[in-house]
């Protein structure tokens, strides 16, 4: 089958045997566009993952959780005891003070003044321990929160941004640094100041020029010198080649981003490779 056709078929023959779900761990990503489910032997660290779905769609907004639904139960092995990982792309994602994520009454008000949603459907995750962690919100569908409860009870949830936020935020020191991610469309960027998050976005693009002037544009924004400030990028392979090759033209310090060395399917989502170290849970 072509995973890739939008179908409403994406049963797997259960015939196959599955592995032994205590060897091993599911990352499942979730969007308004598809489903994506891996993999990883949990014993073995240099064992690359396993793709058990890739299934992609158009829909219109109010179909997005009945086929999310669909693709999960016609794929019953990925409803084995594995320890798993849910993270969800959303472009309705919004940056706050972990104050306001912890307080349901708060995080309702500040998000539904944005974006339209049911208090039930928002989800939060804290970045740190600390008090003054930012936090971020964000939704896919509705009634998502209660699906995943029944289907993957005990899975850690995340936005796209958490996995990459945590990577990225450990590994600097004093510099400002702005990491972008590739997908399809669009683009995710955080912006740091050390460990300080600066900015967290998700932006539209067209070609690699739209993301050319993001990448500038946010840098700008933030108030940071275009000379000092160190770029990375991740994500589509076909993008970042003309990206890195026209940014590194205009900005000294211009990389692809170090990701997990591990064998990886093709096209898999930068935050489902980062899963493979541990994610907090989400509270929802």
């Amino acid at each position: 089958m072509n995973r890739n056709a939008p179908s409403e078929d994406y049963s797997q023959d259960e015939n196959i045997p599955g592995p032994d779900p205590s060897e091993r761990r599911l990352t499942v990503y979730l969007s308004s566009t598809g489903v994506k489910a891996y993999l990883k032997h949990t014993l073995d660290a240099t064992a690359g993952y396993a793709t058990l779905i890739d299934a992609n769609w158009k829909c219109d907004s109010n179909e997005v959780l009945r086929r999310i639904e669909n693709c999960i139960y016609d794929n019953p092995q990925v409803l084995d005891d594995y320890e798993c990982d849910v993270i969800i792309e959303s472009d309705r994602a919004l940056w706050v003070p972990a104050e306001i994520a912890e307080d349901e009454d708060a995080r309702e008000a500040v998000y539904t003044s944005i974006f339209p949603a049911e208090a039930d459907d928002i989800f939060h995750d804290l970045m740190t321990e600390s008090p003054e962690s930012p936090a971020v919100l964000y939704t896919l569908c509705p009634g998502l929160p209660s699906f995943l409860r029944r289907t993957f009870p005990g899975a850690r949830i995340s936005s796209q941004f958490t996995p990459m936020y945590r990577r990225f935020a450990s590994r600097l020191t004093d510099e400002t640094a702005l990491f972008a991610d590739l997908r399809e469309e669009r683009m995710d960027i955080l912006v740091f100041h050390g460990q300080n998050l600066l900015m967290g976005s998700t932006h539209r693009y067209a070609d690699d020029q739209d993301a050319y002037y993001h990448i500038l544009n946010c840098i700008r924004q933030c108030g940071l010198d275009e000379k000092k400030c160190e770029v990375y990028i991740s994500g589509l392979k076909d993008v970042r080649r003309t990206l890195l090759n026209d940014l590194r033209d205009e900005l000294p310090y211009v990389r692809n981003t170090m990701l997990p060395r591990i064998d990886s399917p093709k096209n898999m989502p930068t935050p489902a490779l980062i899963c493979a170290t541990n994610i907090r849970k989400s509270r929802f």
